[in-house]
């Protein structure tokens, strides 16, 4: 019973014999001190209090919460709980109640590295709460949240034209992989040589730089965090030693022909030793990617080996070759006056592959033919499909018809755009005076445009005037307007008949 029920029992007046009232009063103020008594009396304590840190992802957000359990058995009138917290920098707050028979709590969003210290305080059920000084504490260091991916799986590297290609497996984890890091070694997250490269594939085309050693791919996720590496072990072999080179001569220099390109291999190395007549030597080292090399040499010997190259570097070396260049070319020095007639030059005698920097010289009926083109003394001859041809030479573009006869021929054309009243001046005086043709570009017209004037006045070899613009019937101008033109050196032949 509370107090304000007690004092309700006690009569407003005192009537009839008062002893009734004395009993009334004493047994009220009896229950009042009672009462009072229990107010003044504090919960027991409870018991068992236990932390343990919990962790939470929201929306890729990482929080730390401390799950608080105490146990209630011995706890007399118990009705609730006060938590309380604080950690070195701060003082005592509370957090928060648990209401009835519950025995947990959680206290959310606490800072990593921090330790917090929780008391849980006893709540009777007249709301007296448990002497704070005596309440059982507890501590934890908050360590945080971690979500270390797990190791890539299949880890291999294959090897083909294009080079090493690196694949593996992973799982996603809730899509919390930012990307994986292929390494030479187990340093994860420093950018330097060791760092093949990074990426979100499940390949890459990463080279190692290096036959043999060990690599590391690790997973990041979006929190910064690696995993455990996945690794494999590589070994791989240099290309084979390739047969000797073929050394033959063409003008003014040698062939070097090599054994076909093998299988993931990228091109060829060329190690050359020239030594000339005086005893000097020069050597470099070439790289090509066709079978057939050529090198211009018109002197001394010569010394040829080669190797294969893959993406790593080159392979074992091949035998050496050496020659003297004299016995191997064909030039002036050693050619004849009319050793070879035009008899002895049959159709494929010369190719391309024989054929570095010398001139061929066309007279007579010596000539360069392929497809529709033409090549002789007379210049270059492109046929058409009427018959007809266009011949370049020294005179510029002549266009015949299929009788041979020329129907039009130029040696220059210039085009470009001016307003009216702009001098055109040419970048280089013309050998003769050309034909400007002016085709108007804009023009605004009047009601009162009478005629239109478009084009070029005082043509020279240096240049033209252009005229662009609309008049009245009594030549005053009413607007102008800017031009195409087209200047023409031309020198075709034509005839007008009345």
């Amino acid at each position: 019973m509370d107090i304000q029920k007690i004092l309700q029992l006690i009569p407003n007046s005192v009537s009839g014999d008062g002893k009734t009232f004395v009993a009334i009063l004493k047994k009220a103020l009896g229950e009042l001190v009672e009462e009072i008594k229990l107010l003044n009396t504090n919960s027991g304590q409870v018991a068992n209090v236990t932390l343990a840190e919990i962790n939470r992802l929201v929306d890729n957000v990482r929080f730390n919460d401390i799950r608080v359990v105490w146990s209630i058995e011995s706890t007399e009138d118990y009705a609730k709980a006060e938590i309380w917290y604080k950690t070195a920098a701060s003082e005592w707050q509370k957090d928060g109640e648990a209401e009835g028979q519950n025995n947990e709590y959680i206290l959310q969003n606490v800072e990593k590295g921090q330790t917090y210290t929780i008391k849980v305080a006893a709540v009777n059920s007249k709301g007296v709460v448990s002497n704070l000084d005596d309440a059982p504490t507890a501590a934890i260091q908050i360590v945080g949240a971690s979500y270390i991916p797990a190791a890539p799986t299949q880890f291999v590297l294959t090897w083909d034209n294009n080079g090493a290609l690196w694949q593996w497996k992973a799982d996603d984890d809730g899509n919390r992989i930012d990307f994986f890091e292929l390494r030479l070694d187990e340093n994860p997250g420093v950018w330097d040589n060791k760092c093949l490269g990074r990426t979100r594939e499940l390949y890459s085309r990463a080279n190692p730089g290096t036959r043999a050693g060990t690599a590391y791919l690790y997973v990041r996720n979006i929190f910064g965090e690696y995993s455990q590496p996945a690794t494999h072990q590589f070994n791989k072999a240099k290309p084979a030693k390739p047969v000797a080179p073929v050394v033959t001569g063409v003008i003014d220099g040698v062939t070097i022909k090599m054994a076909s390109l093998p299988q993931s291999c990228t091109g060829y190395k060329l190690h050359i030793i020239i030594t000339k007549t005086d005893g000097t030597q020069t050597e470099g080292y070439f790289d090509s990617v066709n079978d057939e090399y050529t090198y211009s040499v018109v002197d001394g010997s010569i010394s040829v080996r080669y190797a294969f190259v893959d993406t790593i570097g080159e392979g074992e070396w091949s035998d050496e070759v050496s020659a003297k260049v004299k016995d191997l070319i064909v030039d002036t020095d050693n050619i004849k006056p009319d050793a070879v007639t035009e008899q002895q030059i049959v159709d494929g005698a010369v190719s391309t592959r024989k054929l570095q920097n010398s001139t061929i010289t066309l007279t007579g009926k010596r000539a360069i033919a392929g497809g529709a083109a033409l090549l002789n003394e007379e210049g270059l001859t492109i046929a058409d499909t009427s018959g007809g041809a266009v011949q370049f030479n020294s005179a510029g573009a002549s266009y015949k018809d299929a009788q041979g006869n020329v129907y039009m021929a130029a040696r220059r054309i210039l085009v470009g755009t001016a307003s009216n009243g702009a001098k055109v001046k040419f970048a280089h005086a013309w050998g003769s005076v050309p034909v400007v043709l002016c085709s108007p570009r804009s023009m605004e017209l009047s009601a009162s445009s009478y005629s239109i004037v478009c084009k070029a006045k005082d043509v020279t070899t240096e240049g033209f005037t252009v005229e662009c613009y609309s008049a009245t019937i009594d030549g005053s101008v009413t607007s102008t307007g800017s031009v195409t033109f087209i200047c023409i050196d031309t020198n075709s032949g034509y005839t007008i008949e009345n």
